[in-house]
């Protein structure tokens, strides 16, 4: 064994004896109401919902406030005639493989098509990679085409790459990479990348980027309006619903709450917004924050300082916010009816 492996073995072991030792010290009396059925701390976001383009976190904005533009409804993502794809990489043994080349941030198509550096088999990280995919079917995946994000379903192993192919609602037309539905069985597919074989802030940022962080996955599925959500903040071991000096709630702080639930109309009533699709979706059990850094710029919007401020979860790897002293300071529970 070569001493590169060596020393990398040796750094793994050290990490996950900091990680196990961290968990085992780590106790925290009352941490929820005894009727709760599950918890989750802030630093453990899904890592299966990504942006198509940087562009969208605008849109997503939009959408989540009510308040779209132009800008996203020229940048919408049709979904009509089968233009939308998503595609997996896979092993060589998926009878359903297809050889695809693909990139991140992909730009639209030249009326020419496009030319040798997008369809170079050349595999570069965080920006090109080519090898085999297959095509989830829609019952596999979601899309919001407004905000510009996919969710999956399916759990992949981490160092797959994922590919989307796409047509904008612009006047333009715009179409971003080349699919199954234009081309022979024997062609190379061109994919826009939204995931790459790194989730690492420093090796892929582009990637990382495009990656969301901040929709979280409850452990239960096909949930029922009754399930219920709270956002607490951990003061002396203790979870609270409000963050000490304020009044506001911390799930309405956040967004997650805006309207009153019997009338879905403002003004918030303290309780989470089942909204679907929107903040909730059932099926799956994931909850989507309309603020894309709750815990970093939305923490800051409402003029609280850094100490209620947990900016690490969106520039560092969750191996380091997991054992972070912030890791315990917020946290969403609830009572999932399923």
């Amino acid at each position: 064994m070569s001493t590169y492996k060596i020393v990398l073995l040796f750094v793994s072991f050290a990490v996950l004896s900091v990680l196990l030792s961290s968990c085992e010290s780590t106790t925290v009396s009352n941490p929820s109401n005894p009727a709760d059925n599950f918890q989750i701390n802030v630093w453990d976001y899904s890592e299966n919902h990504y942006f198509v383009d940087t562009l969208y976190k605008r849109c997503f904005n939009e959408y989540y406030n009510d308040s779209i533009t132009s800008y996203t409804l020229e940048n919408s993502i049709n979904l009509n005639n089968n233009y939308f794809e998503v595609w997996v990489q896979c092993n060589t043994t998926n009878m359903y493989r297809r050889f695809c080349a693909g990139k991140v941030m992909l730009g639209a198509r030249p009326q020419q098509g496009y030319d040798t550096s997008i369809t170079n088999p050349r595999s570069i990280i965080d920006n090109k990679f080519a090898g085999y995919f297959y095509k989830l079917d829609n019952s596999q995946y979601y899309v919001n085409p407004n905000a510009g994000f996919i969710g999956l379903k399916i759990n992949i192993p981490v160092e797959f790459h994922v590919g989307v192919v796409y047509r904008t609602n612009s006047t333009s037309n715009n179409i971003f990479g080349k699919g199954s539905f234009e081309s022979s069985f024997g062609d190379t597919l061109i994919l826009k990348l939204v995931k790459g074989s790194y989730s690492d802030p420093s090796i892929a940022p582009v990637c990382w980027n495009l990656q969301m962080k901040n929709v979280y996955k409850t452990p239960y599925t096909n949930l029922q309006t009754t399930s219920t959500v709270f956002l607490k903040y951990n003061v002396n071991n203790v979870y609270r619903d409000t963050i000490p000096g304020t009044t506001t709630p911390l799930i309405t702080m956040l967004k997650l709450d805006r309207y009153n639930n019997a009338t879905l109309t403002p003004p918030p009533d303290g309780k989470f917004d089942w909204l679907l699709n929107r903040t909730i979706f059932p099926e799956t059990g994931y909850i989507v924050f309309p603020i894309l850094e709750p815990f970093g710029k939305g923490i800051r919007n409402y003029g609280l300082d850094s100490t209620y401020t947990f900016t690490e979860i969106y520039s560092q790897k969750k191996i380091f916010t997991m054992i972070s002293y912030k890791a315990i300071m917020y946290r969403l529970s609830g009572n999932a009816v399923y």
